[in-house]
């Protein structure tokens, strides 16, 4: 027997039947559990521990635990506004209708609120010493963990982006008069950076200080932690919501066209992915490098880091972004539907902005 010929024969057979494996493997998923309160759901869930925080049209926060059950709601006479965020301590910030940021303990309790002129759609943002947040009145403000005001910077139009806090403490935002900011901890301006178009994008970081922004212009813009252009990238849509980055430096975002995007570090296309609606909502990266995001009809797609897609799951129209904790992917919709889908994924990736508002807290911390 010729072994040399033996072993190259078998080693090419394998190869075959690896690849028609991997060509035919299909990814369950399952509903883990799922609830319907009636009232349409608009807000990326936060998650903290072993409990979830969600907002509806019902005016009302929930608090349920990772089995769906829930736990308690607080109510207000307007409303809840914007995406929950959660402290070190697990109290909830959020913002309202009524124009107020509210701080709620963990046990349901309304704490505190503070009052700013029109209503608050950005998620507060949270440091060790401070929670951050926009109005549409066109003020920054920075508020103590007692309800007090700090300080507030103007600018010229309403704020509905939600801060990013970088690892010196200094916040970005960007507002609807066409500029990005970055002011110190003590609210001085760092610098503004003008973007051609309104933007309501969250920014993202990375490891560098750099921050990523698309706007209604169709591009996703990369500025240095000075205030400079590095590059920006012509897209096929107004960018709504926030991109992502994994641990290799790659970036993800989405389109109203309904097209997901990786770029690599240097703003250079690596691949782009199609589907049949707008997305409003910010991808989500699993610790295993699955991309999961969803359009405005309902369609949860998982995609590998190469834009295969895995699989595709129907849930309900929806703008809110995704949460993950422990394989379950939670997801909201508009008519009211919060469900937990099981997945592949144990929690979000270890890197440099995997998700909205950077972790499952949503609070926006480098």
């Amino acid at each position: 027997m010729n072994l040399r010929r033996f072993s190259i024969s078998n080693f090419t057979q394998m190869i075959v039947i690896i690849i028609l494996l991997l060509n035919t493997i299909t990814f369950s998923i399952s509903v883990q559990w799922k609830i319907n309160n009636g009232s349409s759901i608009t807000h990326c869930p936060a998650i903290d521990g072993d409990y979830v925080y969600i907002i509806d049209g019902d005016k009302s926060l929930y608090k349920l635990n990772m089995n769906g059950k829930i736990l308690w709601k607080v109510s207000i006479e307007k409303g809840f506004s914007s995406s929950p965020s959660i402290d070190e301590k697990g109290d909830i910030y959020i913002g309202s209708w009524d124009g107020c940021v509210y701080k709620i303990s963990k046990d349901g309790k309304v704490l505190w609120k503070f009052a700013t002129e029109k209503y608050i759609f950005s998620t507060p943002a949270i440091s060790k010493n401070a929670i951050y947040v926009g109005s549409q009145d066109g003020n920054f403000y920075a508020i103590s963990f007692d309800g007090k005001l700090l300080w507030k910077f103007t600018t010229q139009g309403a704020i509905y982006s939600s801060a990013a806090i970088d690892n010196t403490g200094n916040i970005v935002f960007a507002s609807s008069d066409g500029y990005v900011y970055k002011l110190s901890e003590s609210g001085k301006l760092v610098w503004k950076f003008k973007i051609d178009t309104e933007t309501n994008s969250s920014p993202a970081l990375d490891k560098n200080g750099n921050i990523l922004i698309g706007s209604y212009d169709n591009y996703l813009h990369c500025i240095s932690k000075d205030g400079k252009l590095i590059w920006k990238f012509l897209s096929d849509g107004g960018i709504y919501s926030s991109p992502v980055i994994d641990s290799r430096g790659n970036i993800y975002f989405c389109t109203e066209e309904g097209t997901i995007y990786a770029l690599n570090s240097t703003g250079k296309k690596l691949w782009e992915f199609k589907t049949k609606a707008n997305i409003y909502s910010t991808p989500l990266i699993g610790d295993d490098g699955i991309i999961y995001f969803i359009n405005h009809y309902g369609d949860l797609y998982a995609l590998n880091s190469k834009g295969k897609q895995l699989w595709t799951f129907s849930t309900g129209t929806t703008k809110a972004s995704l949460n993950l904790r422990n394989n379950l992917l939670v997801v909201v919709t508009e008519d009211g539907i919060v469900q937990a889908i099981k997945v592949s994924s144990k929690d979000i990736m270890k890197s440099d902005w995997p998700k909205f508002m950077k972790n499952t807290n949503n609070n926006g911390k480098f």
